[in-house]
């Protein structure tokens, strides 16, 4: 594997305002930031022309890219025109390669919820493409989109020019599991931007099963299977902390141990 850059998500860093967290990255030696976008997060949806370039002027400063642009509101596919085309405004003042958007949560018909997720998705798409961005799906647990083959399915009527998915194998694990070559396989040049993270399940007090954040060398995903299977795919794009093993200090320093170490065992 080529050097790959490394960013972290503003999400993995929830208390540090757009400015302070660029510091903190560039700090670390990371090469970007993927922005999230929504109630709680680093930019909201109403955010000012001046203010997205206040955040893309602290960028530049410190040097670090845009990774992307990450919504996070789960009726995004639901956007009226409007409200989309500031998002898309949005990731052009801030220099994004795309926006990632997962898709709705589904019901008890299938098909139906499918086709229409389809058709927001080649909407979307079309928008993002007239500004120059890609739309990137992300399989996520509780949608209509768990896994990588379902990802496929719902991009194959749109220009793969156009989009992309997000492989997230911390997230797969929970639910839409796939070996590593087996779903860099099935995404092919869907392949387009990987967010790093590991978890493990444990019981809870009341017995249910519930999953917990582990480091990426102790939790269920076999991260070095993973960057095999990256590597043997041609991936050469971003990875990003999207999630911290802990929220106690020092977890992003380590966390960037573990994966610069796991990047560089896969380039040797």
């Amino acid at each position: 594997m080529t050097a790959v850059p490394l960013a972290v998500a503003s999400a993995a860093l929830p208390d540090q305002d757009p400015r302070r967290l660029c510091a903190v990255a560039a700090e670390h030696g990371l090469d970007g930031v993927e922005w999230g976008v929504g109630v709680g997060h680093a930019l909201a949806l109403t955010a000012s022309d001046a203010q997205l370039a206040a955040v893309a002027g602290a960028a530049e400063e410190t040097g670090l890219a845009c990774a992307g642009v990450a919504v996070h509101e789960p009726d995004a596919l639901a956007y009226p025109g409007p409200l989309w085309q500031r998002v898309c405004e949005l990731a052009v003042a801030l220099h994004a390669p795309h926006v990632r958007v997962y898709a709705t949560g589904h019901g008890t018909d299938f098909d139906t919820d499918f086709t229409g997720l389809r058709s927001q998705l080649a909407d979307k798409a079309a928008e993002c493409a007239a500004r120059g961005v890609r739309l990137l799906l992300e399989p996520a647990p509780s949608t209509l989109v768990p896994d990588p083959s379902l990802a496929r399915r719902a991009l194959s009527e749109v220009d793969v020019d156009h989009v992309g998915v997000v492989y997230d194998p911390g997230s797969l694990a929970r639910e839409g599991w796939q070996d590593p070559f087996l779903a860099t396989g099935v995404l092919g040049p869907l392949l387009r931007h990987v967010h790093v993270k590991n978890v493990a399940p444990e019981r809870a007090e009341d017995g249910t099963w519930v999953w917990r954040r582990t480091a990426l060398d102790t939790g269920i995903v076999d991260w070095p299977r993973v960057s095999d299977a990256l590597e043997a795919a041609g991936y050469s794009g971003w990875f990003v902390l999207d999630h911290l093993s802990s929220q106690e200090s020092g977890s992003l320093a380590t966390d960037l141990v573990q994966l610069r170490k796991l990047t560089e065992m896969s380039r040797t």
